[in-house]
């Protein structure tokens, strides 16, 4: 069961910001693009939304021995952008049920027209679970982004919950909290669905409902390619 669970939980990981505590085969390499549109509720009620837009894209290559090698970049059409290069190492066994791994990466913010490197530490939990139609999955991805020149910390904890429904389709829902300097600690519920259009090839579509640091409503979509 360990063994399958976590082959279902790669195929169908949704684009975070870490590795997750599941490790890649060694040479299997995983790529993700996503699109985010986000806006206040109050804008989305009165029509007259105009959503700030988030571009991301990942991807992560098994090194073998529990190692994997990522990068994971994001743009904001308010003109933030960040480039992290990580490796995940694994702590656990690939047959274990319970998984976890820790992460190291260094990267670079950009934002107004300035630079700043950031170096990223992570830490990811998971479980792989049964189900009436197929494995699921829990996890808990937490990470630290530690701005080298202003000395600001940033800190994030995603909680997942993954469940089978089809062949094709999985179900996921994420609670994601975070906090960053100068805005207030968020809170959001970030339910999705994935579905395999192929062996190797994904599609997501999902939304973030803001429930605190902002009253927020956002749609994404995203695709996925593994070989």
């Amino acid at each position: 069961m360990g063994r399958i669970a976590a082959f279902v939980i790669l195929l169908i990981l949704p684009e975070i910001s870490l590795a997750g505590a599941w490790q890649r085969d060694e040479g299997a390499t995983f790529l993700s693009f996503s699109y985010t549109a986000t806006e206040p509720v109050a804008d989305w009620k009165a029509g007259s939304a105009y959503p700030d837009g988030f571009t991301a894209f990942y991807v992560e290559r098994g090194l073998g021995t529990g190692l994997t090698l990522g990068l994971d970049a994001g743009a904001a059409e308010a003109g933030e952008r960040t480039v992290i290069v990580f490796v995940s190492r694994a702590l656990t066994q690939p047959d274990d049920r319970n998984q976890s791994a820790i992460q190291f990466g260094i990267g670079n913010l950009s934002a107004f027209a300035s630079d700043q490197p950031l170096v990223q530490v992570a830490a990811s939990l998971g479980r792989g679970l049964g189900g009436a139609r197929g494995p699921g999955w829990m996890a808990a991805d937490a990470q630290l982004h530690y701005r080298t020149e202003t000395g600001e910390i940033v800190k994030k904890l995603d909680l997942t919950y993954g469940a089978t429904i089809s062949d094709r389709t999985r179900a996921i829902f994420q609670i994601q909290t975070g906090d960053y300097p100068g805005s207030d600690p968020y809170l959001r519920l970030a339910p999705s669905v994935v579905y395999r259009l192929s062996e190797g090839a994904m599609v997501e579509a999902g939304a973030a409902f803001g429930l605190s640091g902002g009253e927020t409503f956002g749609l994404k979509i995203g695709t996925w390619l593994e070989f």
